[in-house]
């Protein structure tokens, strides 16, 4: 057998050749073709080649171990083929468990082959450049761009070769005919031959030759280009001037006075005897003579006409055809009706000089009409009339530019130079408005302040406004609308005891009002109209909205232009819910459902404390969440959860809205408020009425109504929130279960029942009198008291008369020193009586009777007096203080029990109720009351009842400048019973004294100064409902004012303010109810009321309000009087009949107390009301289910 060495050498290897080798599995001799060979080392690697199991098209991140997976074109038509592989993922582990990731960074930039193994590696490959690797988990992502390709791939059947063997022809290598020897083709897909660069090198050393000149500033190609271009001027003006040179002529020099070709073609155009300075004759007809006019214009006879013509409707013309024998004239001119058949520009101006009596036919023009004796100026367009007083009616009067205020020292102000602008409407009843718009400007100036007073240290204004003429004007008193309308307001100065201490800037301006009322709408976002009301699904935690109607600026505009803000919205039944809550760091989680779509159920289970993460909610709570409503997307709810869990559906729903909530910018900017849902931690029915609860809401963000605490009087016993009610039956009793803390039915205890129990007759008296029970009969005996020894008919001492049915007392008087008579009986206690001239001879303090003169009870101390004698102790108490500009809070001698019944007054000046606030004895005012020496005085007028003929009277007197003392028609009962005015200005007690029916002043009223007191006589403070007080605010032409709380019966009773100045009563009469004023108080001013009814006489009144000072969440009780000093809610009774009332004084310091409506209405609207003035007193009167409970004095 001969050797192998001995075979011949086959150098044309085939996959098909055979190789003879040695089978590990089973150590026999065998073939091996070397296709299969191959085909083993590409699967198994061999150093140079790396195997990959093959994972599919590669989607992810990241690549599994051993794995080697293609990203091809998406969009491509058959998506796996070499020319759609995009990129390669390539495992870091290969199928041996060879790490090889150091080696892919060598493939950067590289070419790399991919070869199917399916076939023999020759006929199905691709050839690509490596353009990016980057890493992704477990391996790299190699980015590729095909070079070349062949065949198509199986996709399960490929490998990458990254270091084989690349044939030229695989990537597009240069090839002979690639090569082409010509310098001078313009081939484009060609390369030059070693030839032609040997040709190119030659050019360049002749380049480099020239470089190695002596010239050392030109030895390089640079220097060469530098100093071409730093002399390419001089050169290009070289070029230009060398080639405009002469060429050299033989026989020709050159010198500055050589003869130019112009002046020789001048000479040359002069004719032969050519004279100088001919002159020219007109007449001269021999045109050889120098003298002679060429081409002289025809003269035209006098009879010739000329005549100028016009247009008609553009040019108009008078005078006709002339000759021109004299000077002529021509008339040209516009006629009466123009037409301009293209466009007009005008210079200047254009004005309209006739009216038109009727609308013109034409379209698209102007003209101007006289309505009402106004020119009113109209636009014609498209068949419409647009008159240019509907669009000047609307600007406002105000500022235009400058006008800013500052000090210029103690005394005045500076104004700055300014414009603006007064839109002087000139409406007359039965016409339209033609409004008249006047531009003003003003100059700058400094003005001294009109009002200055050094005596007064009151905080004063002078204000400031512009009036119709320019000028700037001042006044002690605040614009009123009227001069708001009518003048341009600029601000104010502040000054007191006749010192500026500074100025304000606060005019209306004239331009940019729609933007301002669109900034104040903003303020309170969208709004919800009507409808919108949520309720439940049904049995599960899903709710519906109802149809609805909301306001949202713009919201509409791309459904409807014109209304762009009123959007209307179907219902939706299961609304689809987006849960909101807080991530601790001022923003808002949004948890929107599974892919964004949201979901159909609310989520009882959590609440959000505010630390980004939900927490729950046991079975045993509760908890509240706020819903909202984007208008125009009806399907999506947005539920925020709640702040807090509560113990019952009525804590939660009392209590919820003390939380600290704030909204999203979405929904605060774009949602509605639609309502709230409380629900049990474990809730799975919301029509469950004890898992949960809907409220509605109200126009604004808030609840249409609420129920903040108390319980309806139709309401049962087990609706109290501590009390279990269960399994009724006869004869149960309620009895208190400590274990669970609460009030339960149960059976009586064994022994008797209520059924057992029965009364026997009344016993004998006997002793102290008795009550047994006989455990035997179940029967009770009640024996009377033995008062034998303390009633008989013998007159004994310490013992009372006996009286039978027949027997009267007459001419007598019974009396027991130091004794009293309690009388407790349904009839009543009549009191000798008489008028006043039968009252005893020899009266004695203590003596008490009725007064059929008066109509009143009185008593006598020292002297007869109403109720209490006129000796008895002051029935109006007063304080006074001292300010200093700081203290506001001042510590009264009583505490009062109604605002209503206090005056107080600074330096003499009455001060409105809105500047203070009182909390039991404590007055606090809002501004600290300037330094001065009892210049503060309160008065409290402890609710009074007076006879309306003799308890308060009135003397008016003039002063002359030198009397002090002025007589009254009666006595006051007290100085503190007095209220003194001099030209309307209170008069501190300590400023005259009173001595019997004399008041003595320490100073005399000035000359011609009108001087009024008021003084009460006897008088019983005993009732607190006849001191009333009204307020009003004038209009600057209401007259009347009818009183709603007061019913004085005679205008005595009556004490009036404007603007805390009190008013003489010749002012003003009375009539009824109704304060009639001679003047119409000015616009925008207080009016406030106070009067005393004269309700009749009571010692010991039986029916008082109850006055309850309350710090937490009341129920109230009706014709009761409630002082708020804490953040609460009031709730008003349940079951109100008309005339029922309630009286309430905030005195909380806080703007958030609620009165709750209890299931009636507050002013007509079934919602509760917050008392939005932290020093609010009114009070309420229920009027019937119409209206509810109504406001009827604040």
């Amino acid at each position: 057998m001969p050797r192998i060495q001995q075979y011949s050498t086959d150098t044309t290897i085939t996959g098909g050749d055979k190789l003879v080798g040695n089978d590990a599995a089973d150590n026999s001799t065998k073939l091996f073709q070397i296709s299969d060979i191959g085909l083993h080392f590409a699967k198994q690697g061999n150093g140079t080649g790396y195997q990959y199991n093959y994972g599919g098209k590669y989607t992810s991140a990241s690549i599994a171990s051993g794995n080697i997976e293609y990203e091809v074109d998406p969009t491509a038509p058959s998506q796996f083929g070499w020319a759609n592989i995009q990129k390669i993922a390539v495992s870091n582990i290969i199928q041996n468990g060879t790490d090889v990731s150091g080696i892919y960074s060598l493939l950067t930039d590289q070419i790399i082959k991919i070869t199917d193994i399916s076939g023999d590696g020759v006929t199905s490959y691709a050839v690509y450049e490596v353009t990016n690797i980057a890493d992704v988990t477990g391996g790299k992502l190699i980015s590729v761009t095909l070079l070349t390709a062949s065949g198509t791939p199986s996709e399960a059947n490929v490998v990458l070769a990254p270091f084989g063997i690349v044939r030229a022809e695989d990537i597009n290598a240069v090839t002979t005919s690639d090569i082409i020897d010509n310098l001078l083709s313009q081939e484009t897909l060609k390369v030059l031959s070693a030839k032609q660069g040997y040709v190119l090198k030659g050019l360049i050393d002749g380049i480099n030759a020239i470089l190695t000149s002596n010239d050392a500033s030109l030895d390089t190609l640079q220097e060469v280009v530098d100093y071409i271009k730093a002399n390419n001027a001089s050169i290009v003006s070289l070029n230009t001037t060398m080639a405009t040179k002469e060429d050299k002529v033989a026989g020709k020099g050159l010198s500055t006075e050589d003869f130019t070709s112009a002046l020789l073609a001048k000479l040359n155009s002069i004719a032969t005897n050519a004279e100088v300075n001919v002159q020219s004759n007109w007449n001269e007809a021999d045109n050889t003579n120098d003298a002679f006019i060429q081409n002289k214009p025809a003269i035209t006879s006098p009879s010739t006409t000329l005549t100028v013509s016009g247009t008609t409707n553009e040019v108009e013309v008078t005078g006709g055809a002339q000759d021109l024998s004299a000077n002529r004239t021509w008339t040209v001119g516009l006629p009466n009706d123009v037409t301009i058949a293209s466009d007009l520009t005008v210079g200047d101006s254009i004005q309209l000089s006739n009216a038109q009596g009727s609308t013109p036919t034409f379209d698209n023009g102007i003209y101007f009409s006289t309505e009402s004796g106004n020119d009113t100026l109209h636009f014609r367009y498209d068949d419409k009339d647009l008159s240019i007083d509907y669009l000047t009616e609307v600007l406002s009067t105000g500022i235009l530019n400058g006008g800013e205020l500052s000090v210029a020292n103690g005394t005045q102000f500076t104004i700055a130079a300014g414009d603006g602008i007064i839109n002087d409407i000139n409406k007359a009843s039965g016409s339209d408005p033609h409004p008249e718009i006047k531009k003003i400007s003003w100059a700058q100036q400094t003005i001294t302040v009109s009002n200055l007073d050094s005596s007064n240290t009151q905080q004063l204004n002078s204000w400031i406004y512009i009036d119709v003429n320019g000028a700037v004007q001042q006044q002690a008193t605040a614009f009123t609308d009227a001069q708001k309308r009518n003048n341009i307001t600029i601000g104010s100065a502040i000054h007191s005891e006749g010192v500026l201490k500074f100025v304000k800037t606060f005019p209306i301006t004239a331009y940019d009002n729609t933007s301002q009322i669109n900034e104040f709408a903003n303020i309170f976002g969208p709004l919800k109209k009507s409808g919108h009301k949520v309720t439940a699904n049904g049995a599960n935690l899903s709710i519906n909205r109802a149809a609805g109607v909301a306001f949202a600026l713009g919201r509409n505009y791309a459904t409807d232009p014109e209304n762009p803000s009123t959007v209307s919205d179907s219902a939706k039944t299961q609304c689809v819910i987006h849960r909101y809550y807080r991530n601790n760091s001022g923003g808002f989680i949004l948890d929107d459902g599974p892919s964004g779509n949201g979901y159909t159920v609310l989520d009882p289970t959590k609440y959000d404390n505010g630390s980004g993460t939900l927490q729950n909610v046991t079975s045993t709570k509760f908890a509240a969440q706020r819903l909202f409503y984007f208008p125009g997307t009806p399907n999506i709810v947005v539920s925020y959860y709640g702040h807090n869990v509560y113990d019952s559906i009525i804590d939660a729903e009392k209590e919820y809205i003390l939380e600290d909530f704030l909204e999203a910018e979405n929904t605060s900017d774009q949602a509605i408020y639609i309502g709230a849902i409380i629900m049990k931690g474990d809730a799975s029915a919301i029509n469950n009425a004890a898992q949960a609860k809907i409220l509605t809401a109200g126009a604004f963000r808030g609840l249409a109504s609420v129920d903040l605490g108390g319980v309806s009087a139709s309401a049962s016993l087990g609706d109290l929130q501590d009390v279990n009610i269960a399994s009724i039956a006869n004869n149960q009793i309620i009895r208190y279960n400590s274990s669970n803390a609460r009030w339960e039915n149960v059976a009586l205890p064994a022994g008797i029942s209520l059924t057992d129990i029965s009364v026997g007759s009344e016993g004998s008296p006997s002793g102290d009198g008795s009550l047994a029970y006989n455990n035997s009969t179940g029967v009770f005996t009640y024996t009377p008291p033995a008062l034998s020894s303390f009633i008989d008919g013998s007159g004994t001492a310490n013992a009372l008369p006996k009286f039978s049915d027949s027997d009267t007392l007459a001419d007598s008087s019974i009396s027991e020193s130091g004794q009293i008579i309690d009388i407790n009986t349904t009839g009543a206690l009549r009191v000798p009586d008489g008028t006043t001239a039968q009252r005893p001879g020899s009266a004695v303090a203590g003596m008490f009777r009725y007064n059929t003169t008066d109509n009143q009870f009185e008593g006598y101390t020292t002297e007869w007096g109403a109720i209490a004698g006129g000796g008895g102790s002051s029935t109006i108490t007063r304080d006074s203080f001292s300010g200093n500009g700081s203290t506001t809070a001042f510590t009264l001698s009583s505490a009062i029990s109604d605002e209503v019944n206090t005056q107080v007054y600074i330096d003499g000046v009455y001060q409105s109720k809105l500047n203070y606030s009182i909390a039991g004895n404590v007055v606090t005012f809002s501004t600290a009351p300037h330094t001065g020496t009892n210049n503060v005085e309160v008065i409290n007028v402890a609710a009074v009842t007076v006879d309306a003929t003799s308890g308060l009277n009135k003397n008016t007197f003039t002063g002359n400048g030198s009397t002090t003392g002025f007589t009254l028609s009666a006595a006051p009962a007290s100085e503190d019973l007095t209220f003194v005015f001099i030209q309307g200005v209170y008069q501190e007690k300590s400023t005259y004294v009173v001595s019997g029916s004399t008041i003595t002043f320490s100073t005399a009223p000035q000359n011609n100064y009108t001087i009024e007191v008021m003084h009460l006589g006897a008088v019983n403070i005993q009732q607190t409902s006849y001191l009333e007080y009204d307020a009003f605010t004038g209009t600057g032409s209401q007259t009347a004012f009818t009183l709603v709380n007061g019913n004085p019966t005679d205008e005595k009773f009556t004490m009036v303010f404007i603007q805390g100045v009190y008013q003489e009563k010749s002012t003003y009469s009375l009539s009824g109810k109704v304060v009639t004023f001679t003047t119409a108080p000015d616009s925008g001013y207080t009016l406030e009321i106070m009067s005393v009814g004269s309700g009749g006489l009571t010692t010991n009144p039986t029916t008082r309000p109850t006055v309850g000072v309350i710090s937490s969440n009341t129920t109230a009780v009706a014709n009761s009087v409630y002082v708020l000093t804490a953040n609460l809610t009031l709730t008003l009774p349940a079951n109100p009949t008309i005339g029922d009332s309630i009286k309430v004084s905030n005195r909380s310091g806080v703007a958030t107390c609620v009165l709750g409506a209890n299931n009636k209405k507050i002013m007509g609207a079934a919602a509760n009301l917050t008392l939005d003035t932290a020093t609010a007193s009114f009070e309420l009167i229920y009027s019937g289910v119409d209206q509810g409970w109504v406001i009827i004095g604040q």
